[in-house]
């Protein structure tokens, strides 16, 4: 799973001659994660680029992990 999944991590070769894309490549794969392999822990690279809903999650497993609301 790509985790900084944003445009500047999209690169669009463009042919400007015949006004069409030739390719799309995505990059900046150094924060992905095996999605059947993943751990407590995700590094989150661009928290801005982020849906709602996930950061809704993220909260909300903070809040529930052990020792959190103890603070």
């Amino acid at each position: 799973m790509h985790c900084d999944f944003k445009s500047e991590n999209i690169l669009i070769g463009f042919d400007w001659e015949r006004k069409k894309v030739n390719s799309v490549k995505i990059i900046d794969f150094g924060s992905c994660f095996d999605f059947e392999k993943v751990n407590k822990e995700v590094e989150i690279t661009t928290p801005e680029y982020l849906p709602p809903e996930i950061l809704e999650f993220i909260d909300f497993r903070m809040m529930n992990m052990v020792g959190y609301n103890e603070k």
